[in-house]
């Protein structure tokens, strides 16, 4: 046995039986020698002979008899004790998941409190950008095309301009081998449309088209898309309906939703500016997948949160969040050539822009939460940890969340199967339709028999040896003859009862078994995912540090420039707080709104310095 079992013993089994396929099977019934019969004839040398053979026999029933009773009550103990075993996993277990609670919620106060300190030292930055001059400009640069693989995209400013650049894409193309594909070449434009034909065929003009699996349009592009995003989702979740609604465990239903659906819902995320609407459209199409995978119908008044907790699948407005703020990250980060970092740095300086509220922008919601992102992301590993681009609150969030779906997921198991409990329930379900042969006292039965088989064999045994018989003796020699016979076949009725009710348990625990294997499986996948768990948790403390060291640098080094600057303002002011000399008068108005607004600063910073050392203490216990 592994080390985690304990000891095995012939008197304290863990499995009994065979374990053959991963079923639990017992042996054959061996053969069993046939019980003499004794002839109509009296004669002492053969029925001596005979009740020798009758006594072996009936200590092979007996031995039979007596190991399958005793095989009944190890399998009783054995059950018991894999009940005892797997009750004291599930409190290890139970016991490493509310410690990994605890953790993660000291990590989300400390992420929350490193998030207001994050904020202090994004307003003294503020501060201190006031004066910046900001701003890119791109000039001169003109963008005709983009390649990728064989799809290749031609901008124009007018129908007569593109009919040029089709026509030389064409006569370049034959030059080298390759042809256009004239039925899957489109024109979209945002004016009026112009006949525009390339080596004597027209191109059709089109409101919509799929490009590298997005659709791009004029006219409610983001809507379509998103319409497409989420049939395209339920196309790939009934693909794989068996797997889905089959007999599959709920963790591997979640992996296949994390790692085939939900790519396919959050396609091209990176590119979107959701609106509200959209983004809760998103969530109705993953719910109603949950839903799906759980059976549970929306009559049935199952809250969302609920589901959540079952299904522990990625969240999609976490995971399309995730993907643009990685997008952010490469774009802010990339080669100033890049056509992907000059088209989302450019700011039209041209054309009127409708009446109304204007649409929504891709970098809205990066400016949302830090107008100076593309600053912030210039280091990737800074990972916006100053208070740029990450919220600490919010990723400790996640972890914190898992942490206690995978307490309540352990408080469940173990409440259920707690010292054997729903297991134990299960086997006395299953004993009482197979009962126990040593219940009976079957064994006590055959030694009885083969005792009083022995008795008779020794009677005979005399007779044989006095040769000579009275008619009483005659008599009783006959009696002992049928008493052997009722005992040879009462020995066999024991056995026959004892055998079928063997087999019976064996069958009682085999299905039992497969039942335990369920419940280890269980106990292994969500010890597996706590370890897991505790990695990220480590993993997170680890930031967190890093995180709150730079803070406290940051924050040290504004207080640090605060108080000369506040000594610089009292010399300016005069001794004792007399008006400036004339001339300078300006000058002063000038230091004593810098000293207002520092004093401002300095405040919001001395309200975070407290916030620090609770940070401070709090990833002391954490890392305790």
């Amino acid at each position: 046995m592994g080390k985690s079992y304990p000891e095995t013993t012939l008197e304290e089994p863990v499995l009994l039986f065979n374990k053959n396929n991963n079923n639990v099977t017992m042996g054959a019934e061996p053969d069993i020698p046939k019980f003499p019969v004794f002839p109509n004839i009296v004669s002492v040398e053969n029925d001596a002979s005979q009740a020798k053979t009758a006594c072996s026999v009936g200590h092979v029933i007996k031995r039979r008899v007596e190991s399958l009773c005793l095989a009944s009550v190890l399998l009783s103990g054995a059950v018991r004790r894999w009940g005892a075993l797997l009750g004291a996993r599930l409190a290890a277990l139970g016991a490493r998941a509310e410690a990994l609670h605890a953790h993660a919620e000291r990590a989300h106060d400390a992420a929350r409190a490193l998030d207001l300190a994050a904020q202090a030292v994004k307003m003294m930055q503020a501060q201190k950008a006031r004066w910046e001059d900001k701003g890119i400009e791109v000039g001169g640069r003109r963008l005709t095309n983009l390649r990728f693989a064989d799809d290749i995209v031609l901008f124009a400013p007018s129908a007569s301009t593109l009919e040029h650049m089709l026509q030389d894409l064409s006569t370049a193309s034959l030059q080298v081998g390759l042809s256009m594909n004239r039925s899957k070449t489109k024109i979209m434009s945002n004016s009026a449309t112009r006949k525009v034909t390339v080596d004597g065929q027209d191109i059709q003009y089109v409101n919509e088209y799929i490009y590298l699996g997005q659709l791009v349009s004029f006219e409610n592009r983001q809507d379509k898309e998103i319409d497409r995003r989420i049939e395209n989702a339920w196309k790939s979740y009934w693909s794989m309906k068996q797997l889905m609604k089959g007999n599959l465990p709920l963790s591997l239903k979640r992996k296949l939703v994390d790692m085939c659906i939900l790519p396919v819902l959050t396609y091209g995320a990176q590119t979107w500016s959701l609106t509200e609407h959209q983004k809760t459209r998103l969530k109705v199409c993953q719910r109603a997948m949950e839903r799906s995978l759980l059976g549970v119908k929306l009559t049935d008044r199952v809250r969302n949160t609920i589901l959540r907790s079952q299904t522990r699948i990625v969240d999609v407005g976490v995971e399309t969040a995730k993907l643009k703020w990685n997008w952010a990250g490469h774009v802010c980060r990339m080669h100033p050539d890049r056509w992907a970092k000059i088209a989302t740095e450019w700011v039209p300086g041209d054309g009127r822009r409708r009446r109304g509220r204007p649409r929504r922008r891709w970098r809205d919601d990066l400016d949302k939460f830090d107008n100076n992102w593309a600053e912030s992301a210039q280091d990737r590993r800074s990972g916006g940890s100053d208070g740029g681009v990450e919220s600490w609150s919010a990723a400790a969030g996640l972890v914190a969340g898992e942490a206690g779906a995978l307490r309540a997921a352990a408080a469940a198991l173990l409440a259920r199967h707690a010292a054997g409990g729903a297991l134990r329930a299960e086997w006395d379900a299953a004993a009482r339709a197979a009962p126990c042969p040593h219940a009976t006292r079957l064994h006590i039965k055959a030694r009885t028999l083969v005792e009083r088989l022995r008795d008779s064999w020794q009677h005979l045994v005399r007779d044989r040896a006095t040769r000579t018989l009275t008619y009483n003796d005659e008599q009783f020699h006959v009696l002992e003859r049928i008493t052997l016979g009722e005992a040879g076949r009462r020995a066999r009725a024991l056995l026959a009862r004892a055998a079928p009710a063997a087999r019976a348990r064996a069958d009682a625990a085999a299905d039992w078994y497969k039942v335990a294997q369920t419940v280890s499986l269980q106990t292994q996948i969500l010890d597996k995912d706590v370890a897991q768990a505790e990695l990220r948790l480590l993993a997170l403390a680890a930031r967190l540090q890093a995180a709150e060291q730079r803070a406290k640098g940051l924050l040290a080094a504004s207080k640090s420039e605060s108080a000369p600057s506040r000594e610089a303002a009292a010399a300016a002011a005069g001794p004792r707080g007399r008006a400036p000399a004339p001339g300078v008068g300006a000058a002063g108005a000038g230091v004593r709104a810098l000293l207002a607004a520092q004093d401002d600063v300095a405040a919001a910073v001395a309200s975070h310095s407290a916030l620090l050392h609770r940070l401070t203490a709090l990833t002391d216990q954490l890392h305790s």
